[in-house]
């Protein structure tokens, strides 16, 4: 399993050793004691900080340590190269936000850590009068209840159980945690709304969220004023409470939420590999070869990936990213600060873009690979076994 990372590189995110921007993909391969980094199983990157979890269930950090985002402990400090957060183990799944991270261990528990604005009280610390908790906490909430997943947001956070329901607390501004209004929640809610479907899937962007049931629908709440929500342009407004997206008939099996502030657009992944996309058109991320916003779910042609199945996406905030069924990376939309891993980007700081996914020639290829991307705002990263 190896892991590449490029972009804006300022505050030690990309786990390189340095504190560099890079224009094409570096391999990450060291961790902070020195050891290789062997058998990883996912990459997260956040809002300046990256996070891995290996196959024997340990989680590692990099970059910003202002509010405890790397879970490392007091420590505000930058750490430029991967760093065992040893609060805990067995990891099966980490999600990194804005400012703050949570973890899913083996046994299905949920521990949080980072700025306490998205923590919410859903843990006890006992860094009092700090806005920060650097140490990994658990979620009682979910002590007698099994989880699979977790996603968090721009100060936010949702849970999905494997039973199906879903969980949201944080900030509520946009009507993001979907309970009907934009009022903050402190504590584990349960979306009381789609509890007649089977949640898998949930990915919490900066100002919206999707969520994926088992039948293949897409549930969305949050900012509506980009078109992000797939409403249509006539529906610009917030949701404050999950509402279904329009898929035309497609089998949704995942989604991804953009990372930004701004420009919000959302990719969506169908069982059969297509790629739908919508939203803000900025800097050409919807990758349909031009700057328009769509305001509801369009289809990316196949062609644009070499008419291979699409297996795993990410909307950064400017940018989006997405691997094929080969192992190809692909990358559009905003180039500047190496964001998308073309050498040719170099040098052209705000007005190199891509409007039409490019593949990535700097990563392995190798038929046998398969590969995940990870996008945040600033950078990216790629998982190849």
């Amino acid at each position: 399993m190896a892991v590449y990372t490029w972009g804006f590189g300022k505050n030690g995110q990309l786990g390189l050793g340095n504190k560099e921007t890079v224009h094409t993909p570096q391999p990450a391969n060291k961790t902070s004691a020195g050891q290789n980094l062997k058998s990883v199983v996912q990459v997260c990157c956040g809002g300046l900080f990256t996070a891995i979890v290996t196959r024997d269930g340990c989680l590692y950090t990099a970059g910003c340590g202002k509010f405890g985002r790397l879970g490392l402990g007091d420590s505000e400090d930058d750490v430029p190269l991967f760093s065992l957060v040893n609060s805990f183990g067995g990891v099966q799944q980490v999600s990194c936000g804005s400012w703050h991270a949570a973890a899913v261990t083996v046994e299905g528990q949920v521990y949080i850590w980072g700025h306490k604005k998205a923590c919410g009280n859903s843990i006890t610390s006992s860094s009092e009068g700090s806005a920060a908790m650097g140490i990994p906490s658990h979620v009682s909430y979910f002590t007698e209840v099994k989880v699979s997943g977790v996603a968090c947001g721009h100060n936010y956070t949702y849970v999905w159980t494997s039973e199906g329901r879903v969980y949201s607390w944080g900030r509520g501004q946009h009507g993001v945690l979907g309970h009907g209004s934009d009022r903050d929640i402190l504590s584990p809610t349960k979306l009381e709304q789609l509890s007649e479907f089977i949640v898998v899937a949930v990915d919490a962007g900066y100002s919206h969220c999707g969520t994926v049931t088992q039948c293949g629908l897409l549930f969305v709440s949050g900012k509506g004023s980009d078109g992000a929500l797939g409403q249509g342009q006539s529906q610009l407004t917030d949701v404050y409470n999950p509402t279904k997206c329009d898929t035309a008939g497609c089998h949704i099996s995942s989604v991804s939420c953009s990372k930004g502030e701004h420009h919000g657009h959302t990719l969506a992944l169908t069982k059969q590999g297509e790629m739908l996309v919508w939203g803000d058109g900025y800097k050409g991320k919807l990758g349909l070869g031009d700057q328009k916003s769509r305001y509801t779910p369009t289809p990316v042609p196949k062609e644009y990936f070499n008419n291979e199945a699409v297996v795993s996406i990410s909307a950064g905030g400017i940018h989006s990213s997405a691997a094929t069924s080969s192992g190809s990376v692909y990358t559009w939309g905003c180039g500047s600060d190496g964001r998308l891993g073309h050498r040719d980007g170099q040098g052209h700081r705000y007005l190199f873009r891509s409007d039409v996914p490019r593949k990535v020639e700097e990563l392995p290829q190798n038929e046998l690979n398969t590969a995940s991307v990870s996008a945040s705002y600033y950078h990216t990263a790629a998982l190849f076994s």
